[in-house]
């Protein structure tokens, strides 16, 4: 479905399509491409439903992931998870490759139920570790660039797991020591 990848400016890299446009999640109508004036008064592309009434619009970056997930070289959670850990997640189609990777891959069906009666599996940890995260980088932090992302993720999660300690500079200091440790 993806054909080419062409770039509208230098900072933004936008998907089109040769053939047609992916359809609508909630009227199956065919999408078009649109622009849009951001808050920061840059231009950027949108999917957009021109049904009246639904108005649906999908962000149109190459790295929305908004067409499909691809698992190139079978990366999936190789370096994240050791083989034989316990995944619970929704059954979305691209986790399928779990348990033919070597994981214990439980799945929840939200409309049926939020925890799966018989293995007990739910996704509410999770949910809750990004909802405080989102809370904490885009609305207390008014958003961080995405080449810091990861940067920022892993500070909040050190400070969170670590929330119990008095002195968190001496915990880095021991953290950091161990790390040297360890690497040597």
């Amino acid at each position: 479905m993806l054909d080419r990848v062409s770039s509208l400016s230098s900072r933004e890299r936008i998907v089109e399509s040769t053939e047609d446009n992916a359809p609508c999640h909630k009227c199956n109508t065919e999408m078009q491409i649109k622009r849009r004036k951001c808050r920061n008064g840059e231009w950027t592309a949108i999917f957009r439903c021109p049904k009246r009434g639904c108005r649906t619009t999908r962000s149109a970056r190459a790295d929305s992931r908004f067409f499909h997930f691809t698992d190139l070289n079978q990366r999936c959670n190789k370096r994240e998870c050791e083989a034989g850990s316990e995944i619970h997640s929704d059954e979305w189609a691209a986790y399928g490759c779990l348990t033919s990777r070597g994981f214990v891959h439980k799945t929840v069906n939200h409309q049926i139920s939020y925890v799966d009666a018989n293995t007990g599996a739910h996704t509410q940890n999770i949910e809750r570790s990004w909802l405080d995260a989102k809370i904490k980088l885009l609305n207390k932090m008014r958003g961080v660039p995405l080449h810091h992302l990861q940067s920022y993720l892993d500070h909040y999660y050190w400070r969170l797991y670590r929330q119990d300690r008095s002195n968190l500079f001496l915990t880095m200091l021991e953290d950091i020591l161990n790390n040297v440790n360890e690497s040597q």
